[in-house]
């Protein structure tokens, strides 16, 4: 990815990066494509997700989920600014959305919400992350779904989710904000 980064449209790659893929799915069949003859275009048009987050139970290194959050959490930059235009809405625009957040400095965002937010809204991408989806379970995915609360694999990334701060208040979380910064 940082061999093709594509600077001029987003800015510096990120200096810290997660994989959604295990390290095997290394990109090494473009180099080995290309020496065989092959003409490469577009290489600069990777997909990175800026929603992503580590894994708290991972099963490779470095392993990320995408979370999808709904409309109505709220996306800051590492300085504070909340992110502009179609940029601002998770999933709307990830070019725009990696412009904004790379423009800091920083390689990290934060979205707020409530916990009502996360329960009604708040998703995560990837099978492990949906057993009721997967194992087509229809009494699990009632239970997931229409209960109360979040869904377990989104409470279970809230209680050990390096990426989450959990607070009380808006005071609360801006005084955990140095202690509990992404790395």
């Amino acid at each position: 990815m940082r061999a093709n980064w594509p600077t001029d449209r987003v800015g510096p790659a990120p200096e810290h990066m997660i994989a959604g893929v295990p390290a095997h799915v290394d990109g090494r069949m473009l180099a080995i494509t290309e020496s065989a003859g092959a003409n490469l275009v577009n290489k600069d048009r990777m997909w990175a997700y800026v929603e992503g987050i580590h894994n708290w139970d991972p099963v490779w290194p470095d392993h990320a989920i995408r979370i999808l959050p709904g409309p109505s959490s709220m996306w800051f930059d590492a300085d504070g600014q909340r992110l502009r235009g179609m940029s601002g809405v998770p999933g709307a625009d990830s070019i725009g959305s990696m412009k904004q957040i790379l423009a800091t400095g920083a390689d990290y965002s934060w979205f707020v919400l409530t916990q009502s937010i996360i329960e009604k809204e708040f998703a995560l991408s990837g099978s492990e992350q949906n057993p009721d989806w997967t194992e087509k379970d229809i009494r699990m995915m009632l239970k997931e779904r229409l209960g109360k609360g979040a869904t377990s694999p989104v409470e279970a990334f809230k209680e050990h989710g390096e990426d989450f701060v959990v607070a009380t208040s808006l005071d609360e979380t801006r005084r955990g904000d140095e202690q509990d910064r992404p790395r």
